[in-house]
């Protein structure tokens, strides 16, 4: 009876140590059945890290900043154009120093973390101040 407690023990013990299972988020209502966020900016910023984020199909005026491990990934609904993270009205705002100690407006900023995995998103930078253009991704890219 002491030997199948201390099995018992052991096995809860090795269960509660486990990390906690990723979850699946939406930006955009093309996913309903799940948890969604108006913008990608507020979902990288509430999901658990190693979440994966379904980007509905649209343009979104946002600069993206990635604090945690997480996939970003754009998805196709009805022959509907793809995800797309354009350049804010506003415009960009500088958040973070190069290493030549200029001031950058990164459109989306992967800071601290890894692995950041981006599939089938464009970046476009058209119309920022900057001097770039879009950047379509349409495989896994991680950055660690």
């Amino acid at each position: 009876m002491l030997r199948l407690r201390s099995l018992l023990f052991l096995a809860i013990c090795s269960l509660t140590a486990l990390p906690a299972v990723a979850h699946s988020f939406a930006v955009g209502s093309c996913a309903p059945r799940l948890q969604s966020f108006a913008t990608i900016s507020a979902a990288v910023s509430s999901v658990p890290p190693g979440s994966t984020i379904f980007v509905c199909p649209g343009t979104y005026p946002e600069q993206v900043t990635i604090t945690q491990p997480l996939t970003l990934q754009g998805i196709a609904s009805s022959n509907q154009d793809q995800a797309v993270i354009a350049v804010p009205v506003a415009g960009l705002t500088e958040n973070i120093t190069s290493i030549f100690g200029q001031t950058v407006a990164a459109q989306v900023l992967v800071q601290g973390v890894g692995p950041v995995r981006i599939i089938n998103i464009t970046v476009d930078g058209a119309g920022g101040s900057q001097g770039f253009s879009t950047l379509p991704v349409h495989r896994a890219r991680s950055v660690t």
